[in-house]
């Protein structure tokens, strides 16, 4: 079993780096957001509002979409151990919304993601995290670290419960300058099956809180009737994220599917790892 999953870990990871498809063949995800302000905005007061409303919503469910994964389950890799995987992602949006009708027109409201993510376990129950994901199509990414605490671990018939904490940033498009904070928790319990296998079904909830901004763009200011080089203000986004999941523990490997729900956004995950 520890080989053809290394190859798949290895392999998958290379697709990862070597398939970025070239910016003549990408479409940003945020492409039509300012070009909406811009055409169907005045410079009133009303309408510096909507745009605000707009930008804060798509904000919130990119910080979604591109914030951290597989939150569980709660047990670390141990002191020594190392954990290092890929996950493939879908995300649904509400494609007839009015913020997403006009930021991807025409678009069926699928935004896929493929990141590549390690887990170190340090001692006293601790793990260090981090990961790189990239929204296909797109030339958006998301870099971040997090840290783990397992503060109950299983005994009998006693589950796993961790927090996690973690920082985020998302680069790639001027349209959108985003950093998101995150903690979660994490509730599981691992079930031997077979002498050789594990299952670790899990729960969790998470707060993500970020500030979201843009660089230099034309934008219609309030009380302007031409669009300005400009920064549009920071903004605060607040998103409240549940999922359940669960992971099968091989030998030097593991593979993972996890759902995520939070306002507007439901993103399906599937992990495959090499676990040392």
């Amino acid at each position: 079993m520890l080989l053809p999953v290394r190859s798949l870990v290895l392999s998958a990871a290379t697709a990862v780096l070597v398939t970025t498809p070239s910016s003549a063949e990408k479409t940003p995800a945020l492409a039509g957001l300012l070009r909406h302000a811009n055409e169907d905005f005045g410079g009133s007061a009303e309408s510096a509002s909507v745009f605000q409303d707009t930008f804060i919503k798509i904000a919130g469910e990119l910080a979604s979409i591109l914030g951290p994964r597989r939150l569980g389950p709660s047990t670390t890799s141990g002191s020594l151990g190392f954990d290092l995987g890929v996950d493939i992602a879908i995300s649904t949006v509400d494609e007839e919304s009015a913020h997403w009708a006009n930021a991807l027109p025409g678009d069926d409201g699928l935004m896929n993601t493929v990141a590549l993510q390690f887990r170190k376990g340090l001692p006293f129950g601790f793990e260090l995290g981090g990961d790189v994901a990239h929204l296909t199509d797109s030339d958006l990414w998301a870099l971040g670290m997090n840290l783990k605490y397992t503060f109950l671990e299983g005994f009998r018939y006693l589950p796993e419960a961790a927090i996690r904490v973690g920082f985020w940033g998302v680069v790639g498009s001027r349209e959108l300058d985003l950093l998101i904070f995150s903690t979660d928790l994490a509730v599981s319990k691992e079930f031997g099956l077979g002498g050789v296998l594990a299952i670790a079904p899990y729960f969790t909830y998470g707060l993500l809180v970020g500030t979201a901004s843009t660089n230099v763009v034309g934008y219609f200011p309030a009380g302007e009737s031409l669009p300005v080089n400009g920064v549009v203000p920071s903004q605060t986004i607040t998103v409240n994220r549940g999922g359940l999941g669960f992971r099968l523990l091989f030998p030097y490997s593991a593979l993972g599917v996890e759902a995520v729900f939070s306002p507007g956004v439901q993103t399906y995950t599937t992990s495959v790892s090499l676990v040392l």
